[in-house]
């Protein structure tokens, strides 16, 4: 389930074991953390996204294409927002906690698209905040971008996306 926060409650976790960390990956919602992502159907969606509040909404999808409207209709009139991490991330936090083992997030973060990079500087400060607060350790994904745009480092290039360091290093 490509190590998802929602299945951290059927794991079976081997007691006693001082090498078990709870790790999951989150990229939600992904309509905004992949927007036009070449290797996924939501390559083709060319309507709004938002973040933080609703992703995306009823009213705006009235006047699309029916494809914008059938790739976003998972996420529309859901509401994204730090409260809404803390509730996720805490099903993990939790297990980790019955357990006695740490939690980490081995990967997360958003793909760099002009259109959307204030949506993005706001949902990657905001992970950030609630994983301080929640005291869970993580790694963005990724350092050096081969392909795709959601790395620190683009391409060849040897100046890191100085405005996604500040959401990151605080």
């Amino acid at each position: 389930m490509w190590q998802s926060f929602e299945t951290a409650s059927q794991l079976a976790i081997p007691e006693g074991d001082p090498n078990i960390i709870l790790s999951f990956h989150y990229y939600q919602p992904m309509l905004l953390t992949h927007y036009q992502a070449s290797w996924m159907d939501l390559k083709d969606y060319r309507g709004p996204v938002h973040y933080p509040g609703e992703v995306v909404t009823s009213s705006e999808m009235a006047d699309r294409p029916d494809t914008d409207r059938a790739l976003s209709s998972s996420w529309t009139d859901q509401v994204y927002d730090k409260e809404r991490f803390a509730r996720e991330f805490g099903m993990a936090a939790q297990v980790a906690k019955d357990h006695g083992i740490p939690v980490y997030c081995g990967e997360y973060g958003c793909l760099s698209v002009e259109s959307n990079d204030e949506a993005r500087y706001s949902w990657l400060s905001d992970m950030n905040e609630v994983f301080d607060s929640m005291g869970i350790a993580r790694a963005v994904w990724c350092y050096r971008e081969g392909h795709g745009g959601f790395g620190i480092l683009s391409g060849s290039s040897i100046e890191p996306d100085r405005r996604m360091l500040d959401c990151l290093i605080r």
